[in-house]
C-alpha cells in the first residue's frame, strides 16, 4: 500500500477539524484526492517562481527581526514566523500587502490571530 488510495492522516489532524473543517490538510481518501487535484496547478513550480520576490522580501524582514533576538538564550519563533507566513499568504493570494511583521497592532492582525 504505497499509494494514496488508503492513506489515513495521523490522529493529531483531528484536532484541526473544528478550525479547518475537512479540507485538503485534514481530509483523506477520495475527498483528499479530489481537493489535491484542484490545488496541484496552483503550486506548480513555474507559478511559485513568480512569487519568489515576495518570499524573499518577507523572509528578509523575518531574518532581521530574528537577528535582534540572537543575544537571548531562548526565542519563541512562533509569532514572528506566523506573521511572516500571513504576509506571504496575503500578498501572494490576494495581492495585498498587510505588513503584519512590521505592524503588530493592525486591526486585521488582531482579527485573525
Amino acid at each position: 500500500m504505497s499509494g494514496t488510495k488508503h492513506m489515513e492522516k495521523n490522529w493529531s489532524y483531528n484536532m484541526l477539524h473544528p478550525w479547518l473543517r475537512t479540507g485538503l490538510l485534514t481530509s483523506h481518501g477520495s475527498k483528499w484526492r479530489s481537493r489535491r487535484k484542484l490545488l496541484t496547478t496552483a503550486f506548480h513550480f513555474d507559478i511559485l517562481k513568480d512569487f519568489l520576490p515576495v518570499f524573499n522580501e518577507q523572509s528578509q524582514i523575518l531574518a532581521e527581526r530574528l537577528k535582534k533576538e540572537t543575544n537571548k538564550d531562548f526565542t519563541n519563533i512562533i509569532k514572528p514566523v506566523t506573521l511572516c507566513t500571513l504576509d506571504i499568504i496575503c500578498e501572494t493570494t490576494f495581492g495585498v500587502k498587510i505588513g503584519a511583521q512590521e505592524n503588530n497592532d493592525s486591526q486585521y492582525l488582531k482579527s485573525v490571530t
